[in-house]
């Protein structure tokens, strides 16, 4: 659990390259797909597998957005 990685790629939207996002996602799948997806498209990612890593990493890291579902 916890932070998984923390990474960039040359994405095909240059201006998105410094827009940075926090996953939050408890399913291994979605979370995985979601920041690969991301990651690709120029957005530094962070990913976290559970609410309360997130929140700590939300508040440290101070991403430009954050992406979670509620149940």
């Amino acid at each position: 659990m916890g932070i998984q990685r923390f990474t960039t790629y040359a994405g095909i939207r240059s201006s998105v390259s410094k827009t940075s996002l926090l996953v939050i996602e408890d399913d291994p799948l979605l979370r995985e797909g979601l920041t690969e997806l991301l990651s690709f498209n120029g957005f530094l990612t962070a990913v976290a597998s559970d609410g309360q890593t997130g929140l700590k990493m939300a508040q440290t890291l101070q991403p430009n957005g954050i992406l979670l579902d509620l149940r």
